[in-house]
C-alpha cells in the first residue's frame, strides 16, 4: 500500500480564486492504493474509455470497444454489471452499435439513468444522450459543426440536469468547453464556459463534479495540463477564474467527490502516460500528488485510456481504467483506493 501527501502545484492552484462558497473543507486527506490493479476479464479488442455508476449495491460499467483506438471508426458501447461492488462482472452486453460511438458515460440524475457519448468521424459529430435504458437520442450540443461529450450528466445544486461538452463554432480552430442545462433531458440550453481562442489554446474533454453547493468543471488545458473552473450558481452564475491546476498531465480528468469531501482525480501523467492520482481536501483550491496508479507497458502509444470511479462505501473507491498495449489493443483493469 502507498500513501502520499506531497503538495502538487499548490502555488499554481492559488493563482485563481474559487467563487465564495459555503462548503466546509475536508480534513487533511490521504489516498491509499489498497488493492493493486487486476485485469477485469471482460472486454475485447480495444476496450477503453470506461464510465461507472453505483445503484444500490450494483455497479454498472460502460466502455467503448472497437478494432483500434480510432482509425477504423467502428466503436460500440458495451455494458457489464457487478452485484458485489466490482469483485465479479457479468458478461459484456452490446448496447449501441453502428458507426463510431466514443467515450460513453453512464450516470443517475433526477431519478433517471443517462447514457452519453459522441459520434466519431473525421471530426467529432455531436454530443448525444439517452435516458432510461435507453430512450430517444437527444443531441445536447444542438448543431455545432464540431462537438464531443466525454462526461456524465449530473444533477446540479439547482435541481437541474447539467452536462458539459467541448466543440467549435464555424470558423474556429481550437476547442472550447460548454455547459448545458435541462429540466427533463429533452430540451437543453447551453453556454460556453471556457474560451482561450485568442491564446490558440484548446480546452476540451470537460468533466463535471457537484461538490455540495459548488459545481466544478475539470478539463484538458492545452496538450499538457489540467484546468478547473468552479461555479456557485450551478453554472449559470458565480464562476470563479479559470486556472491550470496540474502540469505534465493530459487525458480526460475523471474526478469524484467522496462522502468526506475529498476530490479524487485520475489522469494521464506525462511523459510516462501512466494512470496517476491527484486529490484535494479544500474543494480544489490546492492539489496533492497521489502518485502512480498503474504504469503503461513499454511501447504503449497512449498509455492509460481513461478511468472511471465510484465510491462503494464512505472512503472506499473502485477504479476501472483502460490501458493500451498497442493501437489495436486496450484492456480494462480495476483497483481500489482508500481515502482517509
Amino acid at each position: 500500500m502507498r500513501k502520499t501527501t506531497t503538495a502538487l502545484l499548490a502555488a499554481a492552484a492559488l493563482l485563481g480564486t474559487v467563487a465564495t462558497a459555503t462548503c466546509s473543507a475536508a480534513a487533511a486527506s490521504t489516498v491509499t492504493i489498497t488493492s493493486q490493479p487486476v485485469r477485469l476479464g471482460i472486454g475485447a479488442q480495444h476496450s477503453a474509455f470506461p464510465s461507472m455508476m453505483l445503484n444500490g449495491g450494483e455497479v454498472t460499467l460502460v466502455w467503448r470497444q472497437g478494432s483500434d483506438h480510432y482509425t477504423r471508426r467502428d466503436g460500440n458501447i458495451m455494458l457489464a454489471t457487478s452485484p458485489d461492488l466490482g469483485d465479479t462482472w457479468s458478461p459484456a452486453e452490446l448496447i449501441r452499435t453502428g458507426g463510431d460511438h466514443r467515450d460513453p458515460s453512464i450516470s443517475q440524475a433526477k431519478g433517471r439513468t443517462w447514457l452519453t457519448w459522441f459520434a466519431g468521424a473525421p471530426n467529432p459529430l455531436g454530443a448525444f444522450s439517452q435516458r432510461d435504458q435507453f430512450g430517444a437520442t437527444i443531441r445536447i450540443d444542438q448543431t455545432l459543426p464540431y462537438a464531443a461529450m466525454t462526461a456524465p450528466i449530473v444533477q446540479l445544486p439547482s435541481g437541474e440536469l447539467g452536462a458539459v461538452f467541448y466543440g467549435r463554432q464555424a470558423g474556429e480552430a481550437y476547442d472550447t468547453c460548454w455547459m448545458a442545462w435541462s429540466q427533463d433531458g429533452k430540451t437543453w440550453s447551453r453556454n460556453r464556459i471556457s474560451n482561450h481562442l485568442s491564446a490558440k489554446l484548446s480546452t476540451n474533454e470537460p468533466y463535471p463534479v457537484v461538490d455540495g453547493n459548488l459545481t466544478h468543471v475539470f478539463y484538458r488545458w492545452g496538450t499538457s495540463g489540467i484546468g478547473m473552473r468552479t461555479s456557485t450558481g450551478s453554472g449559470h452564475s458565480g464562476w470563479g477564474a479559470e486556472r491550470q491546476i496540474l502540469s505534465n498531465a493530459t487525458g480526460r480528468p475523471t474526478v469524484i467527490v467522496t462522502a468526506g469531501g475529498t476530490l479524487v482525480m485520475v489522469y494521464r501523467k506525462l511523459p510516462s502516460k501512466a494512470a496517476w492520482i491527484a486529490y484535494s481536501a479544500d474543494h480544489g483550491q490546492t492539489w496533492q500528488d497521489g502518485g502512480q496508479l498503474a504504469a503503461p507497458p513499454a511501447g504503449s502509444p497512449n498509455g492509460m485510456t481513461y478511468a472511471a470511479m465510484v465510491e462503494t462505501s464512505p472512503g472506499q473507491v473502485l477504479v476501472v481504467y483502460g490501458m493500451e498495449t498497442s493501437s489495436t489493443s486496450s484492456t480494462l483493469y480495476s483497483a481500489r483506493l482508500t481515502v482517509a
